[in-house]
């Protein structure tokens, strides 16, 4: 975004506390992370070909991971959050 009266720039180095945020989901158990919300449904991914044979909902494969749209209704969800180091998330 260019500089301008409705944009304001402050540098990454500025921030001491910026931390990045994951979701995740309960299905078919297993934690699956929380790619999207679209239209009321989360889209959960995961890279267990175990847990994607219990539905045939799942779609993927074994070098892309598998997902599926499910109803956020009735499931667990939890959000982590790590901290932004170096404009990236880390996983320490």
């Amino acid at each position: 975004m260019p500089p301008g009266p409705d944009y304001v720039r402050i540098p990454l180095s500025e921030f001491t506390d910026l931390v990045s945020w994951n979701w995740y989901a309960w299905v078919d158990d297993e934690w699956c992370w929380v790619g999207n919300i679209r239209d009321g449904k989360l889209l959960v991914a995961t890279g267990s070909s175990a847990t994607a044979a219990k539905d045939p909902d799942w779609e993927g494969d074994y070098c892309n991971g598998w997902d599926r749209w499910v109803d956020p209704e009735g499931v667990e969800l939890k959000a982590e959050s790590h901290p932004v180091v170096r404009g990236r998330a880390s996983r320490s």
